[in-house]
């Protein structure tokens, strides 16, 4: 009785504690999602009362930013969200690693030109098989991940490389970097480094979590190299070859699916 006793105790303090991670991560999303949409609303309004076309071109940009923004939060939301469910479907098709980075640096420019970001990628001829949609999503977060803790006027570079076996996609950046002490924290969706709500840099750590374990479901691995105020490198590994599970879903060459 006592050794049940002491387990039940231990089960009711990981229910506690899980519950505690929860409640902030919500509170922190909820920040996440409700100021870009209120802006949207606002910059709406503005553009809908202006009438110099100059003024409109800023707010019309302004309010895609937002939206760009609310689009990469929800993305990763309901990907978490089916993760954790178990309800994820991989695929596999013929990859061409050289398009797949141009869309995803394409749909981070903006956020990257706000930093003053430069990427550095040069194109490389490599193919192989594996789920297009779930690796775009992948790249994207670590670059989202790479900008948002990179300093301004820093580059972000991208490097890739094939074996026989094996793909590898590197992204490196030259930012504040990560104590490796906390290389487990940061792929955990619940934590944060920071655990304050209000912080300078957004993203929950969805990013990186489903990030890993994405890849993990892939037969891949993502490595991390850092040093604090030296920056950081995670390298994506993955088999060139992803068996096929189920039939190929309706994809355009920008990687969207299609309804």
């Amino acid at each position: 009785l006592e050794t049940l006793n002491q387990q039940l105790k231990e089960i009711n303090k990981k229910l506690v504690h899980s519950e505690a991670m929860k409640s902030h991560f919500l509170s922190n999303m909820s920040n996440e999602i409700i100021n870009p949409f209120s802006s949207i609303i606002g910059l709406a309004k503005l553009i809908s009362e202006e009438d110099n076309i100059e003024k409109t071109k800023q707010f019309a940009q302004q309010l895609f930013d937002e939206a760009m923004s609310l689009d990469f939060h929800f993305k990763n939301i309901f990907m978490a969200a089916q993760l954790e469910a178990g309800k994820v479907v991989y695929y596999s098709e013929q990859i061409y690693l050289n398009k797949l980075i141009q869309n995803a640096l394409r749909n981070l420019n903006d956020r990257a030109k706000k930093k003053k970001i430069h990427f550095d990628y040069e194109p490389l001829n490599i193919t192989f098989k594996s789920d297009k949609q779930k690796i775009q999503i992948v790249v994207e977060n670590l670059l989202d991940n790479a900008i948002k803790f990179s300093n301004e006027n820093q580059t972000v570079k991208v490097k890739a490389k094939q074996t026989k076996d094996k793909t590898y996609i590197a992204i490196q950046d030259f930012g504040i970097g990560i104590e490796k002490q906390n290389f487990e924290i940061i792929f955990d969706r619940f934590k944060k480094l920071n655990e304050k709500i209000y912080t300078d840099n957004k993203g929950q750590g969805l990013g990186l979590s489903i990030a890993k374990e994405i890849i993990e479901q892939l037969e891949g691995e993502i490595k991390l190299e850092s040093k604090i105020n030296k920056g950081s490198t995670f390298t994506i590994i993955l088999p060139n070859e992803f068996p096929q599970q189920n039939e190929s879903p309706n994809i355009n060459e920008d990687g969207l699916e299609l309804f």
